[in-house]
């Protein structure tokens, strides 16, 4: 697979990166640099708007629904050896993630495992300190350039990644629901909806490589505009690449192997801190619980899926026995977690892999080269 040519030359990556970024870009010679200018422009407005407004709607219905005091006692109670553990547990799911994401990136080579989990983690922190999901593109964007492989190719894994996330998560809610005496109806309409979406998803991996090789073909066959053709086809070859990278067999059952390892971890890290809590929660329902978040963050959502997970956190242990305020706590401390682990490893892999530092309202400056 060959790279791209350095942006003061034919612009292909300059062109490629403005369409990535809504032209938040600037070229320095030799690379790209993505600004955080006037509030990060690449991130749609409509997500900056309604992801706020989603969050304050439902951080409003879950207030309406806890004591806020007890909410706060049952924090401060918890064990802090289990927190401990808590932490060591989400650090570890995180080194398992990199690798996962290391598998699809093998397609185009060895890669090696460093880079991938400081660019996981980056993109992790990204998406805890920036809204609409903003840490994909940050993670991409610095593997691209750690790893020497086109952006297209990388984004494409990123965005296959997550695409399988979905059927897996939704089966595994459907199975834990089984299990329960009963499923949340808001769980499961939205599982209703969410495996919809996951057929789709499916289907899109499938037949993506087909219709960009279609592509390919007809602007390989349209003289008008053959300048143009030429500039593009190079990018939808990485994009095929990308998303075929699971057509391998052998890949197929490491990234499967791996993402039952994930989802396995993320339900031990659910039941231990239940007991730092003072409470129990039944494997079934843990994994109805983990699995149900991991889909809510498909919604827009404001950093850190603020006011998401504690909605979701209610109408699902709130059935089986939590008080409202405990499953509030339960999530919020969860969170606090996920802030411990990602944000200081997320930030430490900005500045190794060169991005520089991510905050609130502004991307100070992602460098890749490419």
């Amino acid at each position: 697979m060959g790279h791209d040519p350095p942006c003061h030359g034919g612009g292909e990556s300059v062109d490629r990166i403005r369409a990535l970024f809504r032209g938040a870009v600037r070229c320095d010679g030799s690379s790209w640099i993505v600004s955080g200018r006037a509030g990060l422009p690449f991130i749609p407005v409509i997500a900056r708007v309604v992801a706020p407004l989603l969050a304050i709607i439902l951080l409003v219905l879950v207030v309406r629904q806890i004591d806020i005091d007890e909410a706060v006692e049952v924090i401060t109670r918890a064990d802090l050896r289990l927190l401990a553990v808590t932490w060591l547990i989400v650090v570890l799911s995180q080194g398992m993630r990199a690798l996962r994401w290391r598998v699809i990136l093998e397609a185009s080579g060895s890669t090696p495992v460093t880079p991938v989990f400081w660019a996981n983690l980056a993109g992790y922190c990204g998406n805890y300190v920036l809204p609409a999901r903003a840490g994909e593109a940050i993670r991409s964007a610095l593997a691209s350039r750690a790893l020497a492989r086109p952006l297209g190719f990388v984004l494409a894994t990123a965005m296959t990644e997550r695409i399988i996330d979905v059927p897996v998560l939704v089966l595994s809610a459907a199975a834990a629901g089984l299990l329960l005496e009963a499923m949340p109806a808001e769980v499961g309409g939205a599982l209703g909806a969410m495996a919809i979406a996951a057929v789709a998803g499916v289907l899109g991996l499938t037949i993506a490589p087909r219709l960009l090789t279609l592509g390919r073909r007809i602007l390989a066959r349209a003289p008008l505009i053959a300048q143009h053709a030429m500039r593009i086809d190079p990018h939808l070859e990485r994009l095929s690449e990308g998303f075929t990278a699971l057509h391998d067999g052998r890949r197929l059952l490491a990234f499967a192997g791996f993402t039952a390892v994930v989802w396995s971890i993320d339900i031990l890290l659910g039941q231990v801190l239940a007991w730092a809590m003072g409470f129990t929660l039944s494997i079934p329902l843990t994994i109805l619980l983990i699995a149900s978040l991991g889909l809510s963050s498909a919604l827009p959502s404001t950093p850190g899926y603020v006011g998401i997970y504690q909605f979701v956190a209610l109408i699902v242990l709130v059935p089986f026995g939590l008080s409202a305020s405990q499953a509030v706590a339960y999530v919020v401390l969860l969170q606090l977690l996920a802030y411990a682990v990602v944000v200081p490893f997320g930030v430490v892999g900005m500045w190794r892999l060169g991005g520089g530092f991510v905050t609130g309202r502004n991307l100070r400056e992602i460098t890749a080269k490419d």
